[in-house]
């Protein structure tokens, strides 16, 4: 494959039948997965979810590589998606196999006071699907923890 060629278009049935090889196989050697599952046409259905995804937009260098991965994570192309303090982590079923990470600096401790102090005030039911337009929709329960 030369500089200029572009690799041969994959189906969206096709990469959804791969992503689930993969994580058919990914599952049998006991690997935990937590693929994500959109309901509708909506990402993000919480506040946070919500907030996350508009910060992204906001950093977006390339004008393909987030409509792509909405794209992605639309067709069931995410088989793993791991949240933890720092980082952000996923396997995606594209061409190939990607494992993408993405790292989240710390709030400073007076700047994180203020913040949960906000989201406290602006969040009127924690328990809940606080920015979903339409109640329990979401593919997944939340949690939030306020500590």
């Amino acid at each position: 494959m030369s500089w200029y060629s572009f690799r041969p278009y994959v189906s969206v049935a096709q990469r959804r039948r791969e992503a689930e090889q993969t994580a058919r196989k990914m599952a049998g050697k006991g690997t935990p997965l937590n693929p994500v599952v959109v309901v509708g046409r909506t990402i993000a259905c919480t506040f946070w979810g919500e907030s996350w995804c508009d910060n992204l937009e906001a950093y977006s260098d390339y004008a393909n590589r987030l409509p792509r991965g909405r794209t992605y994570v639309r067709n069931g192309s995410v088989i793993d998606l791991q949240v933890g303090t720092g980082t952000v982590r996923a396997l995606v079923q594209g061409s190939s196999l990607y494992r993408i990470e993405i790292g989240i600096a710390a709030l400073l401790p007076e700047i994180r006071r203020v913040g949960l102090s906000r989201a406290r005030s602006s969040a009127s039911t924690p328990s809940g699907c606080v920015g979903c337009r339409k109640a329990g929709s979401c593919a997944r329960s939340t949690q939030y923890s306020w500590s």
